[in-house]
């Protein structure tokens, strides 16, 4: 339901009772900033109101009230900066609500208890601090909640439990910097969940429990310095993953195990030094390493693949671009069958320095030009 914010359309700057009975209410785009309780209260058949674009600083109980019918609420680009918990009570057939740009920092628990039939939830460019456990309490259908875009450092782990049909959940442009594991152990159907953009400084076993639906893991532009060894465990359907620009150094073995349908990694621009044996295990379906930026790693040992696993018909691509590489045999490898190299130049031995790795082989122990 989101608007851009344009110009009023007329000098409406409060609402009262009167007779507007239709299907559809809009009053979005003028300069509203007071509706008086009871205001829609006759407008029974009444299914979506549109008060966006306006001045309204609060949502107050009582403001809705009778309105059974109602299905969609847009309330995005205004001032509010608060909700009465009582606001939205009654609104049993309730499917969207837009808060989206506005000044909320709180939502009590509770305030949305009575929103049986609520399909999505838009709350992204506020001023919200939490994900406090019982806000989205008993919220059994709803499927889209937008957070991105606040500031929020903190998510109780009992904040999602029971939200079984929730299928996107935007998380990125906070500041959050923990998430514990089995936070999202209920989504059972999410598909896209961004937490890209945050302060995470580490992601720890089983954060990604439960997500078994998960296309794709977005948690770039963090600061990111380990992650644990199963951390990504449980989402199985996840295609790429995406940990760039972060502050990682060492990837440990089995950090990446359990992504069974993944196909591509991005971890460049990190400060990745050195990579364990087994820390690429547990991907057969990898055809695509990007570790490009990663300007303190030299070289790779052959034993971080598990070679046996690999099922990509295409090959496993490794982008080195900007890695300061060591040209010694041991690297020899990354441009045998089934590894091809991306922009990978060498930086040591000088006499080789700049020379790109496919245009060398080992001959005796030493590297030479072909």
């Amino acid at each position: 339901m989101t608007r851009k914010k344009e110009d009023p359309k007329n000098d409406i700057t409060v609402l009262t009772s009167h007779s507007l009975k239709q299907n559809h209410l809009e009053l979005s785009d003028n300069a509203i900033e007071y509706i008086a309780p009871g205001t829609f209260k006759d407008l029974d058949e009444i299914r979506v109101i549109n008060l966006y674009s306006n001045h309204l600083y609060t949502v107050q109980a009582g403001t809705y009230a009778g309105l059974k019918n109602l299905e969609a609420i847009g309330l995005h680009y205004n001032r509010i900066g608060y909700i009465s918990p009582q606001a939205l009570r009654g609104l049993k057939k309730l499917q969207v609500l837009d808060l989206s740009y506005n000044a909320i920092e709180y939502i009590a628990p509770g305030t949305f208890k009575d929103l049986d039939e609520i399909r999505e939830i838009e709350l992204y460019s506020n001023h919200l601090y939490t994900v406090s456990a019982g806000t989205y309490a008993g919220l059994k259908n709803l499927e889209e909640l937008g957070l991105r875009n606040n500031r929020i450092f903190h998510i109780s782990p009992q904040a999602l439990l029971g939200l079984k049909k929730l299928e996107v959940l935007t998380l990125s442009h906070n500041a959050i910097e923990y998430i514990a594991p089995g936070t999202f152990k209920d989504l059972d159907e999410i598909t896209y969940l961004s937490l890209y953009s945050n302060h995470l400084y580490t992601v720890s076993e089983g954060t990604f429990a439960g997500l078994k639906k998960l296309e794709a893991i977005y948690l770039h532009n963090n600061r990111i310095s380990s992650v644990a060894a199963g951390a990504f465990e449980g989402a199985t359907a996840a295609q790429t993953v995406y940990i760039s620009n972060n502050n990682l150094v060492t990837i440990a073995a089995g950090t990446f195990r359990g992504l069974s349908s993944v196909t591509e990694i991005c971890i460049d621009d990190n400060a990745i030094s050195f990579i364990e044996l087994g820390g690429f295990h547990g991907m057969p379906m990898i055809n695509s390493i990007i570790l490009a930026g990663n300007e303190r790693l030299t070289s790779i040992d052959k034993d971080v693949f598990n070679l046996t696993e690999l099922t990509s018909t295409d090959g496993v691509s490794v982008d080195l671009g900007g890695c300061k590489l060591d040209c010694q045999c041991d690297i020899d490898w990354l441009d045998e069958a089934p590894f091809t190299t991306l922009y990978a130049h060498c930086a040591t031995p000088p006499e080789l320095s700049t020379i790109e790795l496919p245009s060398l082989k080992c001959v005796n122990g030493l590297m030479v030009p072909i």
